[in-house]
């Protein structure tokens, strides 16, 4: 990818760029009923050019290099948003999420199909590492930018001392860097100290927004929000630890949140410790480094009665830090205090745990969350629209529980962008207009017997080719005919012709034996049949189906 590379995005109709970001929260003119402009007016990049005179009346649409100057706050605070939702949704990318820190909204270039985010980046090696994770700005920047946009990583003139040409010199560098702002923090510290007391650092504490009373309850999280209440309510007494369970956006944090909340209320004497996994990692690493392992062991054990672990399955990187946790956990049991922990995969699929962990965390209580089911995500949708008292009629609603199947967070954000159309508008949205602005995920919720075949590949660590091939070992054989099975039942128009020539052309009744096979395995072989379970919740996370 050249220095120029960008990567295109299409999205909804045309809204102007000088409404979408900046002018509507600094208090610019916002289109009224008899306006020139309507969403209806361009849809989906068919039809003519809408001419910037028709769009903004009495204004001009201003095309310099600048634009970001004029809106600088408001993109600062849009770009932080995208940047803080990624990292946390790759906590484990340690490299990425140290990288994607250097980043930063630079401009906004208006073009003929919508608008530029100019990405800034202080080095070509920044430049080229960034590129190969464009994919993953998509969703994030969609979810606070409806219309259709660009993006381009440039680097900027900002002088860089002494450029690092390797990762490992780079992470050198950043490395140099953390040690003097600890050190010129500890120097702060200590002068503060003399002034009296600090208070308790808020960085890492739980939003009081998240309780137990904001958590949307449906079939497929109800066990692990009773198992959470029930832990809050009476902590050390029932089960321990809880080991909740589930993919990324589901509302396994909401509940750590709830319970630090409810604890926090109920048992103002405990005290109470929450923090992610990564945090925990990092603190560890600088005591290690400073010698002041003591100190660490102190705060997680002596100073805490009740823990909660956010994405536990990090800590199986490295031995030193699984000792700790071991150590601590072991602490916790024998002075029966409480452990929460959460993961996005079950013990025993955490590579690298070592089995004296795993066999404790098996040994309390495993509450597993699924994505909600069409009603659930409704009544999520309807609970955040009257918290943000957003007139949103209850066909729009329906039409955003529908198309929006993979997370929590992203029915969270196709509600943002109603929300930014009925803030431009003033006056409700129609399901057609809901239609245009959410189109790409509609369209994005296909599955195909491509897709299929991966997760099956990938579930059961074998390549693609193994699957279409000839080879007949026992796993390869069962892995193959649960594809089939599973494209069959996801794809019931697929003949079973098609999915046979699609398995390295196999005649149909060999896909009809396979299929056979499976349903009288399934019946019998627990194993099997929880494999097949957990194969389709990661289809439904896709398809909503």
């Amino acid at each position: 990818m050249d220095s120029n590379s960008r990567l295109n995005q299409q999205g909804a109709g045309q809204i102007p760029p000088e409404l979408r970001m900046g002018n509507l929260a600094s208090g610019q003119a916002v289109p009224q009923a008899g306006d020139q402009f309507s969403l209806m007016d361009q849809p989906m990049g068919k039809g003519r050019e809408v001419p910037p005179s028709e769009l903004v009346p009495h204004q001009t649409v201003e095309t310099t290099s600048s634009t970001l100057e004029r809106t600088s706050a408001i993109d600062a605070g849009f770009w932080r948003k995208v940047v803080d939702n990624l990292s946390a949704m790759n906590p484990e990318n340690k490299l990425f999420r140290t990288w994607l820190s250097a980043t930063s909204l630079d401009d906004l270039e208006p073009t003929e199909s919508g608008v530029r985010f100019v990405i800034g980046v202080p080095s070509n090696l920044h430049k080229n590492f960034i590129e190969g994770y464009l994919d993953r700005f998509l969703p994030e920047i969609r979810a606070h930018y409806p219309g259709p946009f660009s993006i381009e990583i440039r680097v900027t003139n900002k002088t860089v001392a002494q450029e690092p040409t390797t990762v490992d010199e780079y992470l050198y560098q950043q490395e140099q860097q953390d040690f003097r702002s600890e050190t010129r923090d500890e120097g702060l510290d200590q002068g503060a100290n003399a002034l009296g007391p600090k208070p308790a650092p808020s960085m890492n504490e739980p939003r009081p927004d998240m309780t137990f009373q904001t958590f949307v309850v449906g079939s497929t999280n109800e066990f692990a929000y009773t198992a959470s209440r029930a832990i809050a309510e009476q902590p050390s007494s029932l089960y321990n630890p809880l080991f909740l369970v589930g993919p990324t956006g589901l509302g396994k944090t909401h509940l750590l949140f709830a319970i630090w909340n409810q604890l926090r209320a109920s048992f103002p004497q405990l005290r109470v410790t929450y923090v992610a996994a990564d945090r925990f990692l990092s603190e560890f690493l600088k005591h290690l480094r400073k010698n002041t392992a003591y100190e660490f062991q102190q705060k997680y054990r002596e100073q805490c009665d009740v823990l909660l672990i956010d994405d536990i399955h990090i800590l199986s990187r490295g031995e030193r830090i699984q000792e700790e946790f071991f150590q601590t956990f072991n602490h916790f049991s024998l002075s029966r205090k409480q452990v929460v922990v959460t993961s996005d995969r079950l013990p025993r699929d955490i590579a690298g745990l070592e089995d004296r962990i795993r066999t404790r965390l098996e040994g309390g209580l495993i509450a597993d969350i699924k994505m909600p089911d069409f009603e659930t995500r409704l009544s999520i949708l309807r609970s955040k629209a009257e918290s943000k008292r957003l007139p949103i009629d209850e066909a729009v609603l329906q039409y955003i529980a529908k198309v929006s199947k993979r997370s929590v967070r992203e029915l969270e954000g196709n509600l943002n962008k109603i929300e930014i159309l009925v803030s431009l508008y003033n006056k409700p949205v129609t399901l057609e207009s809901a239609k245009q602005v959410l189109a790409l995920d509609a369209e994005g919720n296909q599955i195909s017997m491509e897709d299929i075949e991966k997760l099956v590949a990938d579930f059961y660590k074998l390549r693609v080719n193994d699957l279409r091939g000839s080879a007949r070992p026992k796993p390869i054989v069962t892995a193959r005919q649960v594809a089939m099975f599973l494209i069959k039942k996801n794809l019931p128009n697929k003949s079973l012709v098609e999915i046979g020539r699609h398995f390295g052309n196999r005649d149909h009744t060999t896909v009809m034996n396979s299929l056979e096979r499976i349903q009288d395995q399934v019946q019998t072989n627990l194993d099997l049949k929880r494999d097949i379970d957990d194969l389709q919740g990661r289809i439904h996370n896709i398809t909503g189906v």
